[in-house]
């Protein structure tokens, strides 16, 4: 399984539409996608998996994170073999 995070503390920067456009292309593929979120507020398309076997046994797991650093985070990094920082292209967005 690749793990895929999607992560950026500030919200509405695409996080969870990145997420889904990439479970997305991979379903398309024939790839079998574990989609998960610790973002409360959801938003997403795809079901969240609360199996970790089933997450264990797929291709890709996607991890939809919050606009918030929260505890448990650094876990998530560390797991994940790449790490995607969505940002809106402007100047007020690049600090945060």
């Amino acid at each position: 399984m690749y793990t895929i995070l999607l992560l950026n503390q500030k919200g509405g920067v695409g996080k969870t539409t990145i997420a889904d456009e990439l479970a997305f292309a991979f379903e398309r593929r024939g790839m079998t996608v574990a989609f998960v979120s610790t973002d409360p507020q959801g938003g997403n398309v795809h079901e969240v998996c609360d199996d970790p076997d089933y997450a264990e046994s797929c291709d890709f797991q996607i991890v939809d994170t919050a606009g918030v650093l929260k505890n448990g985070m650094d876990d998530w990094c560390r797991a994940a073999d790449m790490i995607l920082v969505p940002m809106l292209p402007s100047t007020r967005d690049v600090e945060p």
